[in-house]
C-alpha cells in the first residue's frame, strides 16, 4: 500500500521503507546481545532495546512521500 511505512528484516538488521524507499535502519549492537542502535548519517545512536530503536527510526523518517524523495536526493542512507 502506497504511503505506508514497512519494516523488513534483512540479515541481522531491520530496515524501514516508505513507498519502496529505505528511510531508516536499526542494527544490532556489536557487543551487547538484544540491544540495538539506529543507523544515523553521522554514525550510530545510543544503545536501546529493539522497540525503542524502531520507534526512534520511525520518528526520524520523513512523514510524506515527497519528503522521502528529498531525503534520497540530499543524503544517502547506507
Amino acid at each position: 500500500m502506497l504511503g505506508q511505512f514497512q519494516w523488513k528484516r534483512v540479515g541481522a538488521e531491520w530496515r524501514l521503507s516508505h513507498d519502496r524507499r529505505q528511510v531508516g535502519r536499526v542494527v544490532p549492537d556489536s557487543k551487547y546481545p538484544d540491544m540495538w542502535r539506529v543507523k544515523l548519517p553521522g554514525g550510530l545512536s545510543d544503545m536501546v532495546n529493539l522497540s525503542r530503536a524502531r520507534d526512534a527510526a520511525r520518528e526520524r523518517a520523513p512523514s510524506r512521500s515527497s519528503d522521502c524523495g528529498m531525503l534520497q536526493k540530499t543524503r544517502k542512507i547506507s
